[in-house]
């Protein structure tokens, strides 16, 4: 928003950070966890910077999306082998594709192990640019201070409060 507070949810855990403080809402667990703010930057991201980290080894057009494979380049401090982004014709980013370059043993079994290079898949939906509403960014809505306590709201108050700062509130 305009203060440059940030409101993100990622299925069923909200995220809220402003100048001073940070929100992790996790609604299964009934868990409000209280962090202080670290500084949020947001800048428009450009993809040329990770030329520095990667070859392009090919764009594709697949008719309703364009395909960027990325190779990282040697001695690369990238944790992976390979990036494949889906990039939709409206330019929003449908698919990331991240092959590490590490493999990890999933075996059950500690006499026999079945290593194999994990790929973290991310997809995203209902991409909008709209603003959305102050109230997302509202803390007061989860948790409020009385005589130097956090605890929380009516709303919230079977959830657990987990605060993790240093300093007090305010």
């Amino acid at each position: 928003n305009e203060k440059n507070e940030v409101y993100q949810k990622i299925d069923e855990t909200e995220f809220i950070w402003n100048k001073n403080i940070c929100l992790k809402i996790v609604h299964p667990d009934k868990l409000i966890n209280i962090t202080l703010s670290q500084p949020v930057e947001m800048k428009n991201f450009d993809i040329q910077s990770l030329k520095e980290l990667c070859d392009i080894k090919s764009f594709t057009d697949k008719k309703v999306y364009w395909e960027l494979i990325l190779t990282t380049k040697a001695f690369s401090i990238l944790p992976y082998s390979k990036i494949i982004i889906h990039i939709g014709k409206n330019y929003f980013i449908q698919k990331q594709l991240f092959y590490y370059n590490t493999a990890i043993d999933f075996s059950s079994n500690h006499r026999k192990q079945e290593l194999e290079y994990p790929v973290l898949e991310i997809l995203y939906s209902n991409i909008n640019r709209k603003q959305i509403s102050n109230i997302f960014f509202n803390i007061n809505k989860y948790i409020e201070e009385k005589n130097k306590n956090i605890k929380a709201t009516k709303a919230f108050q079977s959830y657990t409060i987990e605060d993790h700062r240093e300093i007090t509130f305010k």
